[in-house]
């Protein structure tokens, strides 16, 4: 219980109406931000992603020191929270790794699924099981 405390201690919460930029550009500072309520897409380039409830966005704040470059626009009501990375980086060591690995975790899933989208596109086999359970 003391590291939720400790992670809503460390976040801001902002509402975000409808069509409202909740990125709207390039930002200095590195946020890492969560989806907690509503849905959203992520426009970077000519590429347009909707983001969910859940999901992360600004986690180029914890993978690279460059500056997010993408905007975010709100397509519902929207809750985020956000988590500044320098401000992470402050907190106790044991949240900090428990922060992290749930934030890679996720990343990997998303990895593997586009992979997987990458290889049907192409035409590829995926294997329908999974080659561990043999």
């Amino acid at each position: 219980m003391g590291e939720l405390k400790e992670i809503i201690r460390l976040s801001a919460w902002r509402v975000f109406k409808k069509d409202a930029w909740i990125i709207e550009k390039p930002q200095g500072d590195s946020q890492i931000c969560v989806m907690i309520h509503g849905s959203a897409t992520l426009h970077l380039g000519g590429t347009v992603k909707p983001l969910r409830r859940g999901e992360v966005f600004g986690e180029s704040a914890v993978v690279t020191p460059l500056p997010a470059e993408a905007r975010v626009l709100a397509e519902s009501d929207c809750i985020v929270m956000s988590i500044n990375a320098s401000v992470l980086n402050q907190a106790d060591a044991g949240l900090q790794v428990k922060f992290l690995k749930e934030f890679y975790n996720k990343k990997v899933r998303q990895l593997v699924e586009a992979n997987l989208r990458l290889m049907r596109q192409d035409g590829g086999q995926v294997p329908l099981s999974n080659p561990r359970e043999g």
